[in-house]
């Protein structure tokens, strides 16, 4: 059997397979615990980007609840949502942690349950220290809203002098001021001796003592919270987020060495196999050409020479082994060719057999040309009664344009267009293309004042379809965008998109549950300090380009659709970014990316429309707005156009 030279090189390829097969299961091996190793990486650095950003919110609480009256009627605020929603989802992502198997295998457990820890007293003591705030209180609340309470009942009963009055104020106030425990000693001791100088059944005492066991109280909830010094509860937070920061940094170099450590293994046995496969199959190949060679080429001469003479030269062929492949194949070549002299004769009387039917055709297409012709008669004359059909329909078809072009005023009037964006951002366009005469993007621009400064939005979406059915979604949701951000001035890019989510579902898929609508959209959300040019962007599907010394930055959107799906809040991802003078902001939808055109009939595309925009950032906003327009018209051609498209873009000035 192992004679025959198919069966040789079955035997080597066979053992070169079982030692590739092994080299591939090694490789998968440490592919598989690098690539565990690395999404643990991803995972732990997103992780401690979610805790230096909920250190952040925190320290935001101290600087400005604490002087936020509207935090102490209402016993929470925007920073503690924005608290809550980050540390639910380091919780999460922690347990994802935790569950990959890599973390027990590389010993990584027991730092993962460290942090685990302390995050969880950093949630406790927080929550502490907010409540112990709500109860000191501010101004009108709490402890010190009884304090000046009680003060203005003291002045009101007229049995304390003003010098007395202002003496306390005085105490009250340094102390407040410097954070000096003498001037607490001082009160105290102040009040007792103003005691003293009344009956003991006068109504004043009362009054003062309570003056004085509420100032105490506030002294030791500020000493226990450690607004005054960097002590109490606050510097045990402090402390606690320090803990975190240097275990986690303890978690990623432990996970950077492993996976150095397998990247070099796997380079090593790479090289080593690879040279011990290169070795075997040099080996194979000229066992090969050695065996295979000779009779192929006597075989391969022998054919030449036949096809040479028009399949006439008729020789004997000799072969060394006419049991093995190669005398297999020269047996089957004289069976081939004794093949092909039967099939020329016999082809030849085909082809005369086949002259004399094309004869008889000919005649028959001259028949069938004059039964054409009085069909064409007949087909004249239903011509003439479609021409009057298609009259009527146009008839129709301009009664239901009018309509449709009279929504479209009504839209451009209610909808933002590029006066009102540069009204917002001066350096700016607005670049829109329906696909039908009314359009299913839209542009929202507002300018909001809070108390934490003055601000842009910039919104554009692309809602569920186009023309008439998109128009009116983008109607309604800019309505919803009205309310949510310019009425009830919420702008956090998270919220905003949650809350406006949960309308659009709330109004389309509760009220509609027997049937399966997709009412959703693409949006993207820009939220600009106009002072300090601080930005969060958030998106669904549509990203945000920044460009900046001739650089791309690419913000992505979130792969969600705005109202398709009820509580999206955890899904959603907040980008942080400063702009700096020169840099180029870029909005859009999908239409322009997903036009077809060119020469191949092809969709324009991310990576054509990044170069487009790579060429034309540094021209002015009107230049880069022609520059598009005029791009559109060449690549469609005559094409149909297939969507809405909007560009929104803008140049921060100097």
């Amino acid at each position: 059997m192992f004679q025959k030279l198919r069966v040789q090189i079955l035997f080597w390829f066979l053992g070169v397979t079982l030692l590739a097969a092994l080299f591939i299961l090694v490789s998968s091996y440490f592919i598989n615990k690098k690539n565990d190793l690395g999404r643990i990486c991803h995972e732990l650095q997103d992780t401690q980007i979610m805790i230096l950003q909920d250190i952040n919110v925190q320290k935001d609480f101290f600087t400005y609840d604490l002087i936020n009256p509207l935090f102490y009627k209402m016993g929470t605020s925007e920073i503690l949502f924005e608290h809550h929603t980050i540390s639910s989802a380091i919780k999460q992502k922690i347990g994802q942690i935790g569950q990959m198997q890599s973390i027990e295998t590389f010993n990584m457990d027991s730092i993962l349950n460290a942090v685990t820890s302390d995050i969880a007293k950093y949630n406790s003591k927080l929550d502490t220290v907010v409540n112990l705030i709500k109860k000191r209180g501010y101004k009108t609340t709490g402890f010190e809203g009884q304090l000046l309470g009680t003060m203005k009942k003291i002045e009101g009963s007229g049995l304390v002098t003003k010098e007395v009055i202002y003496k306390i104020d005085f105490f009250e106030k340094e102390y407040f001021i410097r954070g000096d425990k003498t001037y607490v000693d001082s009160l105290n001791s102040f009040i007792s001796k103003v005691i003293t100088q009344f009956n003991r059944s006068s109504y004043i005492i009362p009054l003062l003592n309570s003056y004085k066991l509420t100032f105490n109280q506030l002294i030791y909830l500020d000493e226990k919270l450690g607004l005054k010094h960097k002590e109490g509860l606050r510097a045990g937070l402090d402390q606690l987020a320090q803990e975190i920061g240097v275990n986690f940094s303890q978690l990623v170099d432990s996970a950077d060495f492993y996976e150095h450590k397998l990247t070099k293994q796997l380079i090593l046995t790479y090289i080593l196999v690879g040279l011990f496969l290169l070795t075997i199959s040099v080996s194979i190949s000229f066992i090969v050409s050695k065996r295979i060679s000779k009779p192929i080429v006597y075989l391969s001469a022998q054919i030449n020479a036949f096809v040479a003479s028009k399949f006439t030269l008729v020789e004997k062929i000799h072969t060394s082994n006419p049991k093995g492949e190669i005398g297999q194949l020269g047996h089957n070549f004289i069976i081939l060719r004794d093949e092909i002299f039967d099939y020329l004769n016999y082809f030849k009387e085909k082809v005369d057999e086949r002259t004399e039917e094309l004869l008889i055709e000919k005649n028959r297409v001259e028949n069938q040309k004059e039964e054409i012709e009085a069909q064409r008669d007949a087909l004249n004359c239903q011509n003439q009664l479609i021409s009057a059909q298609k009259k009527e329909v146009e008839k129709q078809k301009d009664n239901v344009l009018s309509s449709i072009r009279y929504a479209s005023r009504i839209q451009h009037a209610l909808l933002a267009d590029e006066q009102q964006l540069r009204n917002l951002i001066p350096n700016s366009f607005l670049f829109q293309k329906p696909r039908d005469i009314v359009s299913g993007d839209f542009c929202f621009v507002e300018r909001i004042k809070t108390r934490k400064g003055d601000f842009s939005v910039v919104i554009l979406a692309d809602c569920t379809g186009h023309g008439v059915p998109g128009a009116f979604m983008s109607l309604l949701c800019y309505t919803y965008l009205n309310q949510i951000i310019k009425i009830n001035q919420h702008i956090n890019p998270i919220y905003v998109l949650a809350t406006l989510n949960n309308m659009i579902y709330s109004n389309f898929h509760k009220k509609q549950s027997d049937t399966k609508i997709s009412d959703g959209m693409d949006i993207s959300y820009l939220l600009m300090n106009n002072q300090t040019l601080n930005c969060e962007y958030a998106g669904a599907h549509n990203p945000l380009y920044l460009f900046r010394n001739n650089e791309l930055i690419v913000f992505k959107g979130d792969r969600i659709s705005v109202g398709d799906k009820n509580n999206i809040i955890r899904k959603i991802t907040k980008h942080t970014f400063q702009l700096e003078p020169n840099d180029n902001i870029f909005l859009f939808t999908d239409g322009y990316v997903d036009q077809s055109g060119g020469i191949n009939l092809e969709k324009f595309k991310f990576k054509r429309f990044r170069e487009l925009l790579m060429k034309i950032h540094r021209q002015d906003v009107d230049s880069q707005k022609k520059e598009l327009e005029q791009t559109l018209i060449d690549w469609k051609g005559n094409k149909d156009q297939i969507d809405d498209i909007t560009v929104l873009g803008f140049k921060v000035e100097n």
